[in-house]
């Protein structure tokens, strides 16, 4: 019994003789970013630009880097340059099926899907475009 007296008594001992460091109110709180986070930079783009439709539906960047934006005005793709606009052409299959556009994404072997008033699949190597559309 006298030996655990012994512990109890040099573990308090040895705690309270320890340094406590407490937090001061003047120091500085962590930040989200710090001086080792990337720097972003944003810019405006619109019908100056080479855009054809102001507002934008939706925005992807695909694996190559460019940045694609569906409009109502047809599809857009930015190369961090310029502009160019795919849109509907009368009569020919090979062109997007309309020119209101609002849904993308990048299919896994690099094609561009859009969805208008069907679903458009933006074939990369010949620059032209499938119609799937509803029977």
């Amino acid at each position: 019994m006298a030996f655990i007296r012994l512990i109890i008594v040099s573990t308090l001992l040895a705690t309270l003789s320890s340094p406590l460091f407490a937090q001061t109110e003047d120091q500085e709180s962590p930040t989200i970013l710090s001086s080792e986070a990337p720097t972003l930079r944003f810019e405006n783009l619109g019908l100056e630009d080479g855009m054809a439709q102001f507002s934008a539906e939706n925005i992807i960047q695909d694996s190559l880097g460019y940045m694609w934006i569906t409009t109502q005005g047809g599809l857009h793709r930015y190369d961090g340059y310029e502009f160019e606009v795919f849109t509907s052409t009368p009569f020919d299959t090979t062109s997007l099926s309309d020119n209101i556009t609002f849904a993308l994404e990048e299919g896994s072997g690099g094609d561009i899907w859009v969805g208008s008033d069907g679903l458009n699949r933006f074939n990369r190597k010949t620059q032209t475009f499938t119609q799937y559309r509803r029977s």
